[in-house]
Formats: C-alpha cells, sequence, structure tokens
C-alpha cells in the first residue's frame, strides 16, 4: 500500500516532466515557424529590391503632315495690246517736167488726145478732148541728138505694141496715118505724162493710149538729157 502511495507522486512527477518538455517542443516549433516566416520575408524583400526595373515601354507616335497650304492662283493678266498708230503715209508731188530745148511751155491741167472721146482714161490721166494740149512737132523727137538712140527705144516699144493692137482691132481705115506724141520720164525712165497729137483717126488715136501703158521700160535717161521726148507713130498701109 505504501508502495502505492510512493508510486502515485512519481508518476505524478513524470508526467509534469513530460508536459513541460512537450510544452518547450512546441514553443520551440512556434519560434521556429516564425523564425522561418521572418526569413521567407526577409528573401522576399531583397529579391523584390534586387530585382531589375520593369523596361518603360517607347510609345512610337507618328506625326501626320499637315497639307500643303492651297496656293490661290492668280487669275491670269490681260495684256492690253497698244492702240496702233496709223502711220501718215505722204503722197509725194510729182516732180514738175523739165523744159525741152525750145523753152516750150509745159502744157497746162490733164493731158489729153486731140480728139473726140472714143473710150476711157488711161494709167497716165490723159483724157480724150478736142484740141488736147500743145503739141511737139516733129517725127523722131531729138532727130539727130545724142540722145536719140534713148527716144527710139521708146518710140520702137509703142510702136510695137500699137501694131498689135490695131490687128486685134481689125485694122484702121486708110494706111498712111500718123501721129506725134510727147513723152516725160522721170529720172528712173518710167512714163509720167503724155501728149498725143490727133491723126484725125479716133480708133488710131486710142490704140495709141493702149500702146503707152503697156510699155514698161525703165532705164533712166542719159546724164543732162531732156525729160520730155518726140516721136511719131505711124500705121501701116
Amino acid at each position: 500500500m505504501k508502495n502505492d502511495m510512493t508510486q502515485e507522486p512519481e508518476k505524478h512527477k513524470g508526467d509534469a516532466h513530460w508536459l513541460s518538455r512537450r510544452l518547450v517542443w512546441i514553443a520551440g516549433a512556434v519560434a521556429l515557424i516564425i523564425l522561418i516566416f521572418i526569413i521567407i520575408q526577409i528573401v522576399k524583400f531583397m529579391m523584390h529590391s534586387n530585382a531589375a526595373p520593369p523596361k518603360r515601354q517607347v510609345q512610337q507616335i507618328t506625326l501626320v503632315k499637315p497639307p500643303p497650304p492651297v496656293v490661290k492662283e492668280k487669275p491670269p493678266e490681260i495684256k492690253q495690246e497698244p492702240e496702233k498708230v496709223q502711220e501718215k503715209v505722204e503722197i509725194e508731188k510729182p516732180q514738175e517736167i523739165d523744159k525741152p530745148q525750145d523753152n516750150e511751155p509745159p502744157p497746162a491741167g490733164d493731158l489729153g488726145v486731140d480728139g473726140d472721146a472714143t473710150g476711157s482714161g488711161d494709167g497716165f490721166g490723159l483724157q480724150a478732148r478736142k484740141g488736147g494740149a500743145s503739141l511737139v512737132g516733129g517725127m523722131n523727137g531729138s532727130g539727130g541728138s545724142i540722145y536719140g538712140w534713148y527716144t527710139n527705144r521708146y518710140a520702137t516699144e509703142i510702136q510695137k505694141y500699137f501694131n498689135e493692137i490695131v490687128s486685134q482691132m481689125g485694122g484702121i481705115k486708110g494706111s498712111g496715118l500718123k501721129t506725134i506724141i510727147r513723152v516725160d520720164v522721170d529720172d528712173n525712165g518710167a512714163i509720167r505724162g503724155v501728149i498725143i497729137g490727133s491723126s484725125g483717126d479716133p480708133k488710131m488715136d486710142e490704140a495709141v493710149l493702149q500702146a503707152i501703158n503697156k510699155v514698161s521700160l525703165k532705164e533712166p535717161p542719159p546724164a543732162g538729157m531732156p525729160r520730155a521726148m518726140k516721136m511719131g507713130i505711124m500705121s501701116q498701109g
């Protein structure tokens, strides 16, 4: 009985010792867990602080160029044409006819044909009218003058055209009709005036006028030669 009583306190004593040891283990385990948790947190903090910062993403922005400014086109300039100035045309006055050697005065008024009117005027201002103008006598112009060759050139041309025109007219009644004409030329040899003495046949006088109009000789007369030439025109039988 005594042994039982001594054994029971020893038993309780062993239980208390075991319980205290167990509590120590539990406390140690809790402390270990807390320590591990703290270590884990420290490691996480250190890892987080040592981690490289995230790269910044650069956003690419494309700038759209504004449209070019609209340039207003200028309206085309209207060029004003300069006013045309009308040129003044001066008509030279005809030169006076040189007086012939016999000091005969130049004819007054229009040159004419001594006879009745049978047709229109000609290119030299000749008009057929009765009486005509003052006539110069002679058949070969300057006769034996040193300028006779020049006068004969015009006489030959007028006679040639006269014969052609008379032939186209069908001829002239009667033969041996003649007329004396005076031809005035300028410094270039162009005919500028004619005086025709009537042949008595209006048809012949008209043919002489037409023949003179066809003459185109323009050879300057020799120096010192009078500008008035006398020559005769004859109809062929």
